[in-house]
């Protein structure tokens, strides 16, 4: 008799021990699709390969507005991972919208082409 009640009282903590394990990995995947990071870049022109700079970048589906420095460089930060098209707005340059997975990569090299 004491045999059997230790045998359950074995098997009640084992099934607890994995199911509280269980719902800590459902946690930890659930935060990391939730986790916040950020994407960079730089903006270059398609022919010369130079910086270009003041370039709007509109993050869409978000209210973010970023602008390339000096360097051509830009960053949006704070934001949750998943998928976002970036909008690039620049004079004397044709329009592009860029596809980003922040899951896979967050930083982007994107090129303009002249509009004339």
């Amino acid at each position: 008799m004491k045999a059997q009640i230790l045998l359950i009282a074995a098997l009640f903590l084992f099934a607890s021990s994995t199911l509280a394990n269980d719902k800590n990995d459902v946690k930890e995947k659930v935060s990391a699709a939730n986790a916040i990071t950020s994407i960079s870049g730089t903006i270059t022109d398609e022919v010369s390969g130079e910086s270009l700079v003041g370039v709007k970048i509109v993050l869409e589906g978000t209210d973010k507005v970023a602008y390339t420095d000096f360097d051509g460089m830009f960053k949006f930060e704070g934001i949750s991972n998943g998928v976002y098209t970036m909008s690039v707005d620049y004079v004397s340059y044709k329009d592009k919208a860029q596809s980003i997975d922040t899951k896979k990569t967050s930083d982007v090299a994107i090129k303009l082409k002249a509009s004339l």
